[in-house]
């Protein structure tokens, strides 16, 4: 299943957290997107933490249409993969795709 990730308030600058939820095989899992920006070279910054146990699932930089698998920690197993499509740090053109595991 294919989503849109909620957007981001653009009336306030970057850091912003966000908490979404995920469905990880037929189990609804939340997750805390927290984006900051780089402002040596202007891009934005993620890092996903799993908030059932605090992992912390990826830290890194997006780039358009470059798909972003994240995996389990420990198993490394695909929980959800990220597909950015348009990114802008002033937050106005920001969207991310998630697809959701359901096998």
């Amino acid at each position: 299943m294919v989503k849109v990730m909620p957007k981001l308030n653009d009336r306030q600058p970057l850091p912003q957290k966000q908490r979404v939820n995920i469905l990880i095989l037929g189990v609804l899992t939340k997750f805390e997107f927290l984006y900051r920006e780089n402002p040596v070279n202007g891009l934005i910054i993620c890092e996903i933490k799993r908030i059932r146990d605090g992992a912390i699932m990826w830290i890194g930089v997006f780039s358009v249409y470059n798909p972003i698998e994240i995996r389990d920690p420990v198993t490394k197993a695909v929980q959800f993969t990220l597909m950015p499509k348009s990114l802008s740090t002033d937050l106005n053109n920001f969207e991310i795709w998630v697809f959701e595991e359901t096998t």
